[in-house]
């Protein structure tokens, strides 16, 4: 073995320094040597090259005949992805191969590495476009996703503006009635609704409600509603003013109200009675 690479490298040294010159053989070997030399994987193969002309003089299915005329050596390297290429270096060879589209019949045992290079380039041509589909998908998904999000924020929006507007016309509406002088009426039954709502008791019936007040709820709370009711009855059904401090206790009990509901209710609960039905 070491005979021979003293022979291959005194080969070499011969036709790069000296001669210049050598077998297709000598420059098969020599091309593998220097692919090998630069980490590139290579290999020497040898077989038969036919002309077109001479594969069209045969006809078409006619056997022919080789000989040693038809003997060509030659280098290949391998291509990921491709498989193994002829490297073509013999000066011989180089315009006629340029020239004619030869048919090589290959005596390596890898024969069928132009068949396997097709299906490599098969495969890399599918795999391209399986990647374009999922990329093609993921920015339809991320479409989608995009969309679904200004959708649910101008739903929002716009829920924010609807609820902006129905308590913009409650407020315009209970600023007319106080402007009118109707306090009194404005404040009381806002109370009381709030109390409807936080002891599930009714107001149809001033009596029983005074009572269910008195049972369910403290002593300050049943002292300011008398005293709230007592004025909303005289803004009713009397011509006489109604004064500062009468109009006191209604505030103090709408206030008081107001501070149970907050005690007792959930926050969200709150929120849909304050800005959605517009309580308080």
């Amino acid at each position: 073995e070491n005979d021979s690479k003293t022979i291959e490298n005194s080969l070499a040294s011969s036709m790069l320094e000296t001669s210049g010159k050598g077998t297709q053989q000598d420059y098969a070997k020599l091309t593998v040597e220097m692919l090998r030399y630069y980490q590139i994987p290579a290999r020497y193969c040898e077989g038969y090259i036919l002309s077109q002309e001479q594969i069209g003089d045969s006809g078409t299915n006619s056997a022919f005949t080789l000989s040693d005329d038809n003997f060509h050596a030659w280098a290949e390297y391998y291509c990921d992805g491709i498989g193994w290429l002829p490297f073509e270096t013999f000066p011989d060879y180089l315009d006629f191969c340029k020239a004619d589209n030869s048919y090589i019949i290959s005596e390596n045992t890898n024969s069928n590495s132009n068949e396997k290079a097709e299906n490599n380039i098969e495969n890399v041509d599918e795999a391209e476009e399986i990647s374009t589909i999922e990329e093609s998908a993921d920015e339809n998904s991320f479409d989608k996703y995009v969309a679904l999000f200004v959708i649910v924020l101008m739903s929002l929006m716009l829920a924010i503006l609807i609820i902006i507007f129905v308590r913009f016309n409650v407020k315009k509406r209970a600023a007319k009635c106080l402007k009118t002088g109707d306090k009194c009426t404005f404040y009381h039954r806002k109370a009381v609704k709030l109390l409807e709502i936080i002891y599930n008791i009714s107001y149809d019936y001033p009596e029983n409600f005074e009572m269910l007040i008195a049972k369910n709820i403290d002593e300050k709370m049943l002292d300011l509603y008398k005293k709230s009711e007592m004025v909303f009855g005289k803004s009713l059904y009397s011509n006489e003013q109604i004064v500062e401090v009468e109009l006191k206790y209604i505030l103090e009990f709408y206030q008081y109200s107001e501070d149970k509901f907050s005690e007792k209710i959930p926050l969200l609960k709150r929120l849909i009675y304050k800005y959605i039905r517009n309580l308080y």
